[in-house]
């Protein structure tokens, strides 16, 4: 059914709600970025970290009342592994953008945090203004929460199960496969993990 069936006359709010979704997609994508390409100049990580606080401050101005308000993930920002994963779920499930990274990203954070320790350390204390703990994991972790409840003011989900997606192992092997048929069997045992700590 279309959407204009839904939404007769476009308001206002649903045209802020789809700009704040966008906001959150955008901003994940942004984050994943700055967490896992190499090493930058400083003012390279400056400029992102300013752009990154900039969005957030802007974006949590406003609430949203509704989510998975977007079309499906378009085929765009698909080059990093926790993109692909998102892409996949969205497709399977049609999930909107923001939907699908939000359930994926906190977990794969979560997976690949030790490899990129400084990096998630600085995100956690220069973007997400956590205070810097007695040791660089407890840091690191803290800055992940912290943007998993920046997605959660928004009623974005966290798990498949907030999202109404109830899997079994066989089922959730199956949509790899379906999803991801080009990937590696340890990287889809990777992703499996990932899903699996979503729920």
């Amino acid at each position: 059914m279309e959407r204009s069936q839904y939404y007769p006359t476009i308001s206002p709010r649903f045209i802020e709600e789809t700009a704040i979704e966008n906001n959150v997609y955008f901003l994940l994508h942004l984050t994943t970025f700055y967490l896992t390409k190499g090493e930058r100049p400083v003012i390279i990580d400056k400029l992102f970290q300013a752009l990154l606080n900039d969005m957030m401050t802007t974006t949590s101005q406003y609430s949203i009342e509704r989510t998975g308000l977007l079309s499906r993930t378009p085929e765009l920002f698909t080059q990093l592994p926790v993109q692909k994963k998102a892409l996949g779920l969205s497709k399977a499930f049609d999930l909107s953008p923001a939907v699908a990274l939000s359930i994926i990203w906190p977990n794969w954070a979560r997976s690949i945090y030790q490899k990129h320790l400084q990096r998630f350390v600085d995100f956690a204390v220069n973007i997400m203004n956590v205070a810097p703990c007695n040791s660089d994991e407890k840091t690191a972790l803290k800055g992940i929460h912290a943007m998993e409840k920046f997605c959660r003011g928004f009623h974005l989900p966290a798990t498949l199960e907030d999202a109404g997606i109830f899997l079994t192992d066989t089922e959730m092997s199956e949509l790899i496969k379906s999803c991801l048929p080009q990937e590696k069997m340890n990287e889809k045992a990777a992703i499996f993990l990932i899903l699996k700590n979503s729920q």
